[in-house]
C-alpha cells in the first residue's frame, strides 16, 4: 500500500532549466531588462557536424537555476519559484526532471539539441554546475550542492516535497563514478544478509557525505589503502581525477584493478561490468560491447540477477543505486520518479525496486525522516511495479485527453475506471500534460477550460494529480528539454493579463480537493454512471462504506447540457439510499436543489439533470424528505 502521506499530494513537474529561462528579447520591457542581467550559464552549441537553423534563438535564451526557485515572489511573470507553487497553485510537491550533469558532447539526437537530455546522466552524485549561480559566477569554487540545503529549507518552510528524477535502467555516455565516504558493501554477502538492515547497519551511511580530495587524507583505513595502491598504479594521476578513481576503486575486483586504465575516467571504460553488454542477457566486456536500447546517448546498466559473476555484477550494481537514493534522501529529498522503472532487457525488475525501497526507507526511518514516496513510470511490469511503488503513471493521460480521436464523457469515464487497476496497491497519478507530450491546446484541441475539466476529473478518484509547468495558465508550447527551451507563455502580455484568475481556477479545484470536507473525492470506491442521452455530461458517485456517499456532475464542454440517468442499484445502497424512501439531491454548497424529492424507486430507473452554460462541476448529496 501506499505510504499515509501520498494521500493529498499533488506534484508540479518542472524542468530547472527551462521554467524560467528567458529570451531578452521577450515579453516586457521590465522582463528583457531582467532577463538581460539573469545570472545564467553560458551555453554552446555542440552538434556541430550538423546545421540548426535555429541556433542564433537557442543561444540568445538565458537558462534557469534552483536559485531562481529561491525568489521572493510568487507572480509567475517574474519567475517560477517555490513560492508560487505553494501559494498560488497549490501543489505540495515538486518533481524536478533530472539536475544533474548530463552527457551532452557525443550521441546528440538532435541537430539543434545544444544541452543533451537530462535522462543521460553522467553523475547522480552532484547536481549540474551550470543549475548554481555561484558555480557560474566562479567554477573554480564550485561546489554545486551547496544549493541544495537553501532550496530543501525553503520547500520545508513552504509544506513542499521535493522530489528528484532517477532513470536507473541506464547511465549517460561517460558516466563519471563517485562515491559516499563510507566502506564498499562486502561482495561475499549472502542474499539474505543483504537484506537484514539492521545486521549491516552502516553508520557512515546514515549521515552520508561524499568522497572528496580532503577525505583522501583522512584517517580511513580502507580510503587510506586505496589511495596508496592507486598512487602505485597511476602516480601521475591529477589530483582533480583521483577521488572519483579512489572511489571507484575500492569497488573493483581484482581482476579489474589488474586491467586499470589510468589515462580513462569514465565508468564503461574502468569498470564495464556494470553495464549490460551487446547481449543485455551478460554484462559489458568493454565499451565496444555495448547495449543502448533506441537512445544513442547513453548504455543500459546490467541488472540480471544471474548466477556466478554476472550475479555479483549486478548485486555491485544495486548497493551503489542504493548510494544514490541514500545520499539524496539524506540531503532532504523526500520523494524519487523512477522513469522506465523496469527494463525487461537488461534485468531491471521490481525485485531490485523493492530493494532499494525498502534499505532507503530503512535508513531514513533511522535518521528520523519521513518515509520517500516513489513514483513508477512503468512500461513492461506495471502490476509487478504497483506491489514496491507508491505510485504509477498508468491509465489516464492518453484515456482522458483522447488525443487524437473523440474526446467525450465515455473517453473520461474509461479512464477514471483504469485508475482502479492496481486494486489499491498504488496510486494512479492522473495528468494531462508532461514532458514527453504535446500540449493540451496544441495536442488534444483542447480550449484552457475544457482542459482543466477534464483534468478536474481526476480528482475524483483515488489518484495523485499532477501538472506540467504552465498547464495552469495555458502554455501552448511544448517542453523541448534537450534544447535550450523557455515558456514563451510567461512573456506573453495578452494571455498573462489574467494568470491569477486562471491559475487560481486550478488552485480552487485543489485546495477543496485536498480539505477535510472532500475526503470522499480522495477514498478508492467510486463509478462512473454513463448517461443514455448525451457524452457531454460525467456522473460519479463517490462513497465511504459507511454510508456517506456523493455525486459528481462534470460539464466536460461548459455549455448547456441535460442528461439521463439511473443509479445502478448496488451504488444506490453505498450511496445510502434506502429502496423504500424518498431522496433529493442537494449541492454540498446548500445552494441549490439539483433535483426535487422523489422515491429512490424512481432514481434506479432513471432522472434527468440540467447543467447551465458556463458550470463546469456540482458536487451533491441524497437527502431524505418528505412526500
Amino acid at each position: 500500500m501506499p505510504t499515509a502521506a501520498t494521500d493529498g499530494l499533488l506534484l508540479y513537474e518542472l524542468q530547472l532549466r527551462s521554467a524560467n529561462a528567458c529570451d531578452p528579447l521577450l515579453g516586457t520591457p521590465e522582463q528583457r531588462q531582467a532577463c538581460a542581467a539573469k545570472p545564467a550559464p553560458e551555453v554552446r552549441y555542440l552538434a556541430t557536424d550538423s546545421i540548426c537553423a535555429g541556433l542564433a534563438d537557442l543561444e540568445r535564451i538565458r537558462l534557469g537555476t534552483i536559485d531562481d526557485l529561491l525568489e521572493p515572489t510568487a507572480d509567475p511573470t517574474l519567475g517560477i519559484t517555490l513560492r508560487y507553487v505553494a501559494e498560488e497553485v497549490g501543489a505540495n510537491a515538486i518533481w524536478l526532471m533530472p539536475p544533474f550533469p548530463d552527457n551532452n558532447t557525443e550521441q546528440l539526437p538532435d541537430p539543434c539539441d545544444n544541452l543533451g537530455s537530462p535522462y543521460a546522466v553522467t553523475d547522480y552524485f552532484h547536481l549540474d554546475p551550470g543549475l548554481s549561480r555561484a558555480c557560474i559566477s566562479d567554477p573554480s569554487a564550485c561546489n554545486s550542492n551547496a544549493i541544495v540545503q537553501p532550496l530543501v529549507d525553503q520547500a520545508e518552510s513552504l509544506d513542499l516535497r521535493l522530489f528528484l528524477d532517477v532513470a536507473f535502467n541506464h547511465f549517460g555516455r561517460n558516466y563519471r563514478f563517485y562515491d559516499l565516504d563510507a566502506a564498499p558493501p562486502d561482495p561475499g554477502l549472502s542474499e539474505e544478509q543483504r537484506w537484514d538492515f539492521d545486521a549491516t547497519f552502516d553508520t557512515a551511511l546514515l549521515n552520508p557525505n561524499l568522497l572528496t580530495a580532503a577525505s583522501l587524507t583522512g584517517p580511513s583505513t580502507g580510503i587510506a589503502q586505496a589511495v596508496a595502491d592507486l598512487a602505485r598504479r597511476c602516480p601521475d594521476m591529477q589530483p582533480a581525477e583521483r577521488p572519483s578513481a579512489v572511489a571507484l576503486w575500492r569497488w573493483l575486483t581484482e581482476t579489474e584493478r589488474a586491467a586499470f586504465d589510468c589515462s580513462a575516467n569514465t565508468l564503461e571504460r574502468l569498470a564495464p561490468s556494470f553495464y549490460a553488454g551487446a547481449d543485455p542477457a551478460r554484462p559489458s566486456t568493454g565499451p565496444a560491447d555495448t547495449y543502448s536500447g533506441p537512445w544513442r546517448d547513453v548504455r543500459f546498466l546490467f541488472h540480471h540477477e544471474a548466477a556466478g559473476p554476472a550475479r555479483a555484477a549486478s548485486l555491485r550494481l544495486r548497493e551503489y543505486l542504493f548510494r544514490i537514493l541514500n545520499f539524496w534522501t539524506a540531503q532532504g529529498i523526500s520523494g524519487f520518479r523512477l522513469d522506465h522503472a523496469t527494463e525487461s532487457a537488461d534485468g531491471l525488475s521490481s525485485e531490485v525496486w523493492r530493494y532499494l525501497i525498502a534499505k532507503t526507507r530503512f535508513y531514513a526511518e533511522r535518521r528520523g525522516q519521513r518515509p520517500p514516496i516513489f513514483l513508477a513510470e512503468e512500461f513492461s511490469n506495471p502490476d509487478g511495479m504497483a506491489s514496491v511503488a507508491d505510485l504509477l503513471t498508468e491509465g489516464y493521460l492518453f484515456d482522458a485527453t483522447a488525443r487524437g480521436r473523440s474526446s467525450d464523457g465515455n473517453s473520461v469515464a474509461a479512464a477514471l475506471a483504469k485508475t482502479a487497476r492496481f486494486g489499491g496497491q498504488a496510486r494512479v497519478l492522473t495528468h494531462l500534460e508532461n514532458h514527453d507530450e504535446l500540449r493540451l491546446t496544441e495536442g488534444a484541441g483542447l480550449d484552457f477550460e475544457t482542459g482543466r475539466i477534464r483534468w478536474a476529473a481526476g480528482l475524483a478518484v483515488w489518484s495523485t494529480p499532477m501538472l506540467l509547468t504552465g498547464q495552469e495558465w495555458g502554455e501552448s508550447e511544448r517542453l523541448h528539454f534537450r534544447r535550450s527551451s523557455l515558456l514563451p507563455g510567461r512573456f506573453d502580455s495578452a494571455l498573462m493579463a489574467d494568470w491569477q484568475q486562471r491559475v487560481a481556477s486550478y488552485r480552487d479545484y485543489i485546495t477543496h480537493w485536498r480539505s477535510p470536507a472532500a475526503a470522499l473525492l480522495r477514498s478508492r470506491a467510486m463509478r462512473t454512471i454513463p448517461s443514455a442521452t448525451t457524452t457531454q455530461l460525467l456522473l460519479v458517485a463517490k462513497w465511504d462504506g459507511a454510508g456517506d456517499g456523493l455525486l459528481l456532475l462534470h460539464n466536460l464542454q461548459r455549455q448547456t447540457a441535460s442528461g439521463q440517468f439511473a443509479l445502478p442499484p448496488d451504488v444506490a445502497g453505498q450511496l445510502g439510499l434506502d429502496s423504500c424512501g424518498r431522496y433529493r439531491l442537494v449541492s454540498t454548497a446548500r445552494d441549490r436543489e439539483l433535483l426535487s424529492c422523489r422515491p429512490a424507486a424512481d432514481l434506479v430507473r432513471a432522472f434527468t439533470l440540467l447543467m447551465p452554460d458556463g458550470q463546469e462541476r456540482w458536487l451533491a448529496r441524497f437527502e431524505p424528505c418528505d412526500p
